[in-house]
């Protein structure tokens, strides 16, 4: 992982049937629902993923807002040798 403070991860833990959510920061920061923490215990836990996935776009929105945006446009090739294609 990265020590990127820019970098936000929507990080899961728990079992399958009962994983819960929380954000971390590239610099091992854990979103605590007002600031960072570098305590795993002060995380703010999130009980589904689309509450989380909300949470990690208005971060990332207040980070970014007022900077200039790009558009990069790319084109592709793809040879593929198959019986079937």
């Amino acid at each position: 992982m990265n020590k990127n403070q820019n970098a936000v991860m929507l990080r899961y833990v728990g079992a399958d049937h009962a994983r819960r959510f929380l954000l971390q920061r590239g610099d091992f920061a854990y979103w605590t629902g007002s600031g960072w923490s570098k305590i795993l215990d002060n995380a703010k836990i999130f009980y589904n993923y689309r509450a989380a996935a909300t949470a990690c776009g208005a971060i990332q929105y207040q980070q970014h807002k007022g900077n200039g945006i790009r558009t990069f446009k790319a084109e592709v090739s793809f040879t593929l040798a198959a019986d079937e294609v």
